[in-house]
């Protein structure tokens, strides 16, 4: 006797359903896994971000005392290139002289007046 056995729909049901299952274990596999990559590789950008902008924060900083420094040191060479200027004038030369070390010309007497004296005056 032969045996007539046919199989029901439902077990190609059950076994769609296996597959179907096991397909969507895969396709959630890989969600999680590609998610996760994305997710890694977004924190590695915000890092480098995040490390960049305080780098540039510090080269903004840096660059605001070196313009400082800058502007010192032209108002500085200002100073100097007028004094050397003054220095090169003979005229300028004689009156520091004069003021300062108590030189005098031909035939001048200096008189050393006293502060408190000019103070005293220059209040009268």
């Amino acid at each position: 006797m032969k045996n007539n056995v046919t199989q029901f729909p439902e077990n190609d049901k059950s076994r769609r359903d296996h597959f179907e299952a096991t397909r969507r274990s895969i396709v959630k596999r890989r969600l999680t896994l590609t998610s996760t990559v994305f997710v890694g590789i977004l924190c590695i950008a915000l890092f480098f971000t995040g490390n960049q902008y305080m780098n540039n924060e510090s080269a903004q900083e840096e660059l605001a005392k070196a313009q400082s420094e800058y502007e010192t040191l032209v108002d500085k060479e200002k100073s100097l290139s007028e004094q050397v200027e003054q220095l090169n004038d003979d005229d300028y030369i004689a009156k520091i002289a004069r003021s300062e070390y108590y030189l005098s010309k031909e035939d001048e007497i200096i008189f050393n007046i006293p502060e408190e004296k000019k103070d005293k005056e220059n209040k009268e």
